[in-house]
Protein backbone atom coordinates (compact mmCIF):
# COMPACT_ATOMS: atom_id res chain seq x y z
CA UNK A 1 0.00 0.00 0.00
CA UNK A 2 1.13 3.49 -0.76
CA UNK A 3 0.17 6.87 0.91
CA UNK A 4 1.29 9.78 -0.90
CA UNK A 5 1.31 12.93 1.72
CA UNK A 6 2.09 16.80 0.27
CA UNK A 7 3.57 19.15 2.93
CA UNK A 8 2.83 22.82 2.07
CA UNK A 9 6.36 23.98 2.61
CA UNK A 10 8.62 21.90 0.94
CA UNK A 11 11.77 21.91 -2.91
CA UNK A 12 12.40 18.19 -4.18
CA UNK A 13 11.04 15.36 -3.87
CA UNK A 14 12.44 12.69 -1.00
CA UNK A 15 11.27 9.60 0.75
CA UNK A 16 10.59 8.54 3.99
CA UNK A 17 9.80 5.30 5.56
CA UNK A 18 7.53 5.27 8.23
CA UNK A 19 8.41 2.00 10.40
CA UNK A 20 4.69 0.87 11.60
CA UNK A 21 6.09 -2.44 13.13
CA UNK A 22 9.29 -3.93 13.20
CA UNK A 23 8.21 -5.96 9.77
CA UNK A 24 5.74 -3.91 8.44
CA UNK A 25 6.74 -0.69 6.68
CA UNK A 26 4.56 2.20 5.16
CA UNK A 27 6.55 4.20 1.85
CA UNK A 28 5.56 8.09 2.66
CA UNK A 29 6.72 10.55 -0.04
CA UNK A 30 6.61 14.46 0.67
CA UNK A 31 6.48 16.77 -1.93
CA UNK A 32 8.96 20.07 -1.59
CA UNK A 33 7.87 23.92 -3.54
CA UNK A 34 10.60 25.99 -4.48
CA UNK A 35 9.19 28.60 -3.09
CA UNK A 36 8.58 28.55 0.79
CA UNK A 37 5.02 30.28 2.52
CA UNK A 38 7.07 33.28 4.33
CA UNK A 39 9.42 33.93 1.82
CA UNK A 40 9.94 37.98 1.42
CA UNK A 41 8.77 39.27 -1.79
CA UNK A 42 11.38 41.41 -3.38
CA UNK A 43 9.51 44.68 -2.62
CA UNK A 44 8.88 44.27 0.57
CA UNK A 45 12.74 43.60 1.37
CA UNK A 46 13.87 46.86 -0.67
CA UNK A 47 11.17 48.75 1.76
CA UNK A 48 12.91 47.39 4.53
CA UNK A 49 16.30 48.40 2.97
CA UNK A 50 14.72 51.86 2.41
CA UNK A 51 13.52 52.23 6.11
CA UNK A 52 17.30 51.14 7.88
CA UNK A 53 18.61 53.91 5.29
CA UNK A 54 16.43 56.22 6.54
CA UNK A 55 16.99 55.17 10.69
CA UNK A 56 21.14 55.00 9.27
CA UNK A 57 20.89 58.14 8.27
CA UNK A 58 18.99 59.63 11.95
CA UNK A 59 21.73 57.98 13.41
CA UNK A 60 24.50 59.69 11.78
CA UNK A 61 23.00 62.94 12.58
CA UNK A 62 22.54 62.66 16.03
CA UNK A 63 25.30 59.91 16.83
CA UNK A 64 26.70 60.59 20.29
CA UNK A 65 30.32 59.68 21.77
CA UNK A 66 29.25 57.73 24.50
CA UNK A 67 26.04 56.05 24.61
CA UNK A 68 24.09 53.36 26.67
CA UNK A 69 21.56 50.46 26.27
CA UNK A 70 19.47 47.77 27.54
CA UNK A 71 19.76 44.16 25.33
CA UNK A 72 17.18 41.97 25.63
CA UNK A 73 17.69 38.45 23.31
CA UNK A 74 15.16 35.60 23.38
CA UNK A 75 16.35 32.84 21.31
CA UNK A 76 16.32 29.16 20.95
CA UNK A 77 19.96 28.81 22.25
CA UNK A 78 22.30 29.10 25.17
CA UNK A 79 22.88 32.66 26.88
CA UNK A 80 19.19 34.07 25.90
CA UNK A 81 18.16 37.05 28.58
CA UNK A 82 14.74 37.36 29.92
CA UNK A 83 15.61 40.13 31.31
CA UNK A 84 17.99 43.14 29.62
CA UNK A 85 21.48 43.52 30.13
CA UNK A 86 22.40 47.62 30.20
CA UNK A 87 25.77 48.01 28.21
CA UNK A 88 28.00 51.13 27.44
CA UNK A 89 29.56 52.30 24.84
CA UNK A 90 32.34 54.77 23.62
CA UNK A 91 33.12 55.53 20.03
CA UNK A 92 30.67 52.00 19.51
CA UNK A 93 33.09 49.92 21.11
CA UNK A 94 31.99 48.30 24.28
CA UNK A 95 33.51 49.71 27.76
CA UNK A 96 31.58 47.99 30.43
CA UNK A 97 28.10 46.61 31.33
CA UNK A 98 25.91 48.69 34.09
CA UNK A 99 24.53 47.10 36.91
CA UNK A 100 20.99 48.19 38.47
CA UNK A 101 22.79 50.76 40.64
CA UNK A 102 24.19 52.37 37.42
CA UNK A 103 27.91 50.99 38.20
CA UNK A 104 30.00 50.36 34.93
CA UNK A 105 31.51 46.72 34.92
CA UNK A 106 34.07 45.40 32.73
CA UNK A 107 33.16 42.67 30.78
CA UNK A 108 35.05 39.94 28.75
CA UNK A 109 31.69 38.19 26.71
CA UNK A 110 32.10 38.89 23.02
CA UNK A 111 28.37 38.51 23.00
CA UNK A 112 27.88 42.44 23.86
CA UNK A 113 30.20 43.53 21.91
CA UNK A 114 27.29 42.95 18.52
CA UNK A 115 25.35 45.45 20.30
CA UNK A 116 27.07 48.37 19.51
CA UNK A 117 24.89 50.71 17.07
CA UNK A 118 26.55 49.97 13.96
CA UNK A 119 26.43 46.06 14.44
CA UNK A 120 22.77 46.37 15.28
CA UNK A 121 22.93 47.93 11.96
CA UNK A 122 24.69 45.55 10.06
CA UNK A 123 22.67 42.69 12.09
CA UNK A 124 19.51 43.94 10.19
CA UNK A 125 20.76 44.32 6.81
CA UNK A 126 22.09 40.71 7.41
CA UNK A 127 18.31 39.45 8.03
CA UNK A 128 16.44 41.43 5.66
CA UNK A 129 19.07 40.41 2.20
CA UNK A 130 19.03 36.85 3.75
CA UNK A 131 16.33 34.59 1.40
CA UNK A 132 16.08 31.86 4.27
CA UNK A 133 15.73 34.38 6.97
CA UNK A 134 11.84 35.73 7.28
CA UNK A 135 11.79 38.91 9.26
CA UNK A 136 8.69 39.05 11.59
CA UNK A 137 9.15 42.81 13.58
CA UNK A 138 11.83 45.56 12.32
CA UNK A 139 11.59 48.62 14.42
CA UNK A 140 13.76 52.06 14.96
CA UNK A 141 13.96 54.69 17.31
CA UNK A 142 12.40 57.50 15.83
CA UNK A 143 14.66 60.11 16.97
CA UNK A 144 18.10 58.20 16.89
CA UNK A 145 17.21 55.89 14.32
CA UNK A 146 19.17 52.34 16.15
CA UNK A 147 17.12 49.09 15.69
CA UNK A 148 15.02 48.77 18.65
CA UNK A 149 13.32 45.49 17.85
CA UNK A 150 14.15 42.72 15.13
CA UNK A 151 12.27 39.60 15.34
CA UNK A 152 13.39 36.93 13.05
CA UNK A 153 12.45 33.46 11.97
CA UNK A 154 13.67 31.27 9.35
CA UNK A 155 11.32 30.94 6.26
CA UNK A 156 10.91 27.14 6.48
CA UNK A 157 8.96 27.38 9.72
CA UNK A 158 9.82 23.84 11.35
CA UNK A 159 13.07 24.94 12.86
CA UNK A 160 13.98 26.22 16.01
CA UNK A 161 15.72 29.13 14.54
CA UNK A 162 13.95 32.13 15.48
CA UNK A 163 15.26 35.12 17.24
CA UNK A 164 13.95 38.32 19.23
CA UNK A 165 16.51 41.30 19.76
CA UNK A 166 14.73 44.03 21.98
CA UNK A 167 16.85 47.48 22.83
CA UNK A 168 15.68 49.79 25.01
CA UNK A 169 17.01 52.49 27.42
CA UNK A 170 18.82 54.39 24.87
CA UNK A 171 20.63 57.35 25.82
CA UNK A 172 23.33 59.43 25.06
CA UNK A 173 25.91 59.57 28.16
CA UNK A 174 27.42 62.93 29.02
Amino acid sequence: MRAGIVLPAVASVFALRCLTAQSDSLPVEARMKARYYRETPASVRTARLARLAEAEARWAARRPTRYRLTARIECFCFGSTQEGTTLEFVNDSLVGIVDRAGRRHATTDPTWKEYSVPALFTSVEKAIRDVETFVEKLEFDPVYGIPTRLETNTVYSFTDGWLRQHINGFRPVP
